[in-house]
């Protein structure tokens, strides 16, 4: 009995096994065809069997045949599931620069940078400042807006940096740079950025105005102050006789209000009215804060009361008063004249509540026996102006405001 064969009974059986390697089995004569998807070995197994029968004393011998095919399959097809998706494409650019300053300093400067990457992707919330120039910002605050990270939808991510300059820095002038990580969106599984893709760096440039230069805008005045007879302010008048009353007209305009009125006054309003007389005499201030003042010189006791209003909205202001010896603490000889000079201070306020105070003098000298004189037509002088009481307006309050100052700026701008 071969090697490769066993024999076993089961029941009333012989089971006969053949175990033969097929290293050895394939030399066994077979043929061999091919069919679509398989190669087919073809062959026999001849079982013999003798008996030995004694009631005839023969042995008996059978033969039997058995076809085998052994069919080894040429194809298999196998398959996996897998998700491709895009590289990571970046793109980002500046979206705002805003510099605040007010009169005494610069504030944090907003720099906001907007990226856009394609769906799966999106960068971490942890961001940092990289680079910037050297000497220009002590420190930064960083915010983001992040984004949904829906399927099928770009990550369009803002990103902010207040950066606080440093001492005496006056421009964002330079080269900066954000460093990030790319991540996937939260839900998708198995993440293919690989540490190759994972940092990532922004760099870009700034270009700021000089925010340390000062524009100085100088809004002159023109003023004229002349004198009447007439309450009116019909009938001009330089020469006047002891005891009689003049009335002063004084009007102010801006040099920018050639067409149109560009410079609006909410109001002229007198501050001071002074009277001097000879050099060698200190002026007598008739007039405080727009008040009369009273005013007592030895056995004289006269009280002078200046009539002083202000036209409301105008470019106008007036006043009044009489004419004596005791004015200007000097008196007046039978046969003799009195130059004086009649000053006023005067306060502009305009819409933005802006005010200006300026002054003015009214010099002359005639030779009638016992009268004042006064030269009536003082046109055409600038003054210098100095800003008072300067209040700075909330944003969104006094649109009337605004608009004035805005127009001002423009033209001194352009012109």
């Amino acid at each position: 009995m071969s090697e490769f064969i066993t024999k076993r009974v089961i029941g009333c059986r012989d089971a006969w096994f053949m175990n033969i390697p097929w290293k050895i089995a394939s030399k066994c004569n077979w043929e061999i065809y091919r069919e679509e998807t398989h190669e087919v070995y073809c062959g026999k197994v001849v079982v013999q069997h003798t008996e030995w029968m004694d009631n005839i004393r023969e042995w008996r011998f059978t033969q039997s045949m058995l076809k085998i095919k052994i069919r080894f399959q040429l194809f298999v097809k196998v398959e996996v599931g897998s998700t491709v998706v895009n590289r990571p494409e970046l793109t980002a650019a500046i979206t705002k620069q805003i510099v605040s300053i007010n009169c005494y300093d610069v504030l944090p400067a907003l720099i906001e940078l907007t990226t856009v990457i394609n769906w799966p992707y999106k960068l971490s919330t942890k961001f940092e400042l990289t680079r910037v120039p050297a000497g220009k910002v002590s420190y930064a605050n960083y915010d983001n807006d992040d984004c949904s990270g829906v399927e099928g939808y770009e990550c369009r991510q803002k990103w902010r940096t207040a950066l606080t300059l440093s001492e005496g820095t006056c421009t964002l002038n330079g080269n900066y740079q954000l460093t990030f990580a790319k991540i996937c969106v939260p839900g998708f599984r198995n993440c293919p950025i690989k540490d190759d893709y994972l940092r990532t760096t922004v760099d870009y440039s700034l270009t700021s105005e000089n925010f340390c230069a000062v524009v100085n805008i100088d809004i002159s005045l023109t003023a004229t102050i002349k004198i009447y007879e007439d309450k009116e302010y019909n009938i001009p008048r330089s020469t006047f006789m002891v005891g009689q009353r003049a009335y002063f007209l004084i009007k102010v305009r801006s040099d920018l209000n050639n067409d149109k009125e560009v410079i609006q006054f909410s109001r002229v309003r007198i501050i001071t009215i002074t009277v001097r007389g000879p050099a060698k005499n200190l002026p007598s201030c008739i007039c405080e804060q727009g008040k009369p003042t009273d005013y007592s010189h030895g056995e004289f006791n006269p009280v002078v009361y200046p009539e002083i209003y202000v036209k409301s909205y105008t470019n106008e202001a007036a006043f009044s008063f009489v004419f004596s010896n005791e004015l200007a603490n000097y008196h007046l000889k039978p046969n003799g004249k009195l130059s004086l000079t009649i000053g006023a201070e005067v306060e502009v306020s305009y819409l933005n509540n802006a005010k200006k105070r300026m002054e003015f003098e009214l010099l002359g000298e005639e030779t009638n026996a016992a009268t004042f004189s006064t030269d009536a037509g003082v046109e055409g002088v600038k003054f210098d102006n100095t800003t008072v009481n300067r209040k700075t307006e909330p944003i969104g309050k006094n649109n009337g405001i605004t608009l004035v100052v805005s127009l001002l700026l423009m033209i001194a701008i352009l012109f």
